[in-house]
């Protein structure tokens, strides 16, 4: 898919964890879950602020996970 951040459009590959489920609610609608992740690198979208601490580590990583949840419900 793509991204965009601050008007700057990447590609990304998103890792879809297997379903969850089905699990059907009180009101009779069956549900599936999952989730969706990738990792991508804060810099290449342009975000390239840093600082560094006494110890030398960095205060930002520049790889950023980002993690949807997603659930589907059945159409009847």
């Amino acid at each position: 898919g793509s991204l965009t951040f601050r008007d700057d459009t990447k590609k990304v590959t998103l890792t879809l964890s297997p379903l969850k489920g089905p699990v059907v609610d009180e009101w009779g609608n069956t549900w599936v879950a999952s989730t969706a992740t990738t990792t991508i690198n804060r810099q290449d979208l342009g975000v390239n602020w840093s600082q560094n601490l006494d110890s030398g580590r960095l205060v930002v990583s520049d790889d950023v996970r980002i993690e949807n949840k997603l659930e589907w419900i059945q159409n009847k």
